[in-house]
């Protein structure tokens, strides 16, 4: 139901800006299906409620620690337009803060370390066994990420990938980025960077001169990844950091 009036408008988008936050820098850093409207307005308010109820708590135990300077909240339930004009500059800056405070908890929990980390969470064999998951549950991610990131705590480095390509061709270089959506759509596509080599249909391998390859995933059939520990080579040895601008590429 839509506020009627300008102060209840104020409320109900502030109100809901965590979990806002929450999903737009999810939607940056964690590939998803497309989902209803509804849902998708359900994800939305449910992550604000996880995040305003998290942050009071946390502010529960504040006012344990300092009540003369934090609101009374049951002062505010009991007479709200009698307290909110008595302590209206305490009040505003402390609602400020509280949803300030929601608003970081709902960017850091979409985070792609914390979303990763509460992915290795959920298939643990205990959590598993009360949510009913199985190891053949339908993932919400596509291939591509789950890929990309399968050693991402294990102090990942390099990703050497070939790209079988459906004229026979096959392309071969250093992971640079790619796009992760879930579905197939032609600008979904791979960035490679050197060193970068191309094998023809009939077997010849020859070096591509160039410092980056764009491919599209219309073009993909296959995709073969190889991953390798931070320090180490696109051949297994032991070398410096690399640098993302590539230049230390093998």
């Amino acid at each position: 139901m839509v506020p009627s009036t300008l102060l209840g408008l104020v409320l109900f988008v502030a109100l809901l800006a965590p979990g806002f936050a929450y999903v737009l820098r999810h939607e940056r850093t964690t590939p998803n299906r497309p989902f209803s409207a509804f849902r998708e307005s359900l994800r939305v308010v449910f992550a604000s409620v996880l995040c305003l109820a998290t942050v009071g708590l946390l502010y529960a135990g504040l006012r344990a620690l300092a009540p003369t300077h934090t609101v009374n909240v049951r002062g505010l339930v009991r007479d709200p337009v009698g307290y909110a004009r008595d302590h209206h500059v305490n009040l505003t800056w402390w609602s400020v803060a509280v949803l300030a405070a929601a608003i970081l908890v709902g960017l850091l929990a979409a985070d792609p370390r914390v979303v990763w980390r509460s992915r290795s969470i959920r298939r643990s064999r205990v959590l598993r066994w009360v949510t009913g998951s199985k190891d053949t549950d339908i993932e919400t991610v596509s291939a591509w990420y789950a890929v990309m990131h399968m050693y991402d705590d294990e102090d990942p480095g390099p990703i050497l990938v070939g790209v079988q390509m459906d004229d026979g061709s096959y392309i071969q270089g250093r992971v640079y980025t790619f796009n992760p959506a879930f579905e197939e759509k032609e600008d979904r596509e791979i960035l490679l960077s050197a060193p970068l080599s191309v094998t023809s249909k009939g077997g010849i391998t020859t070096p591509l001169d160039a410092q980056f390859s764009v491919v599209s995933a219309r073009h993909i059939v296959r995709l073969d990844v190889k991953h390798f520990h931070a320090g180490e080579d696109l051949e297994g040895h032991r070398v410096g950091p690399l640098d993302p601008s590539g230049d230390n590429a093998a």
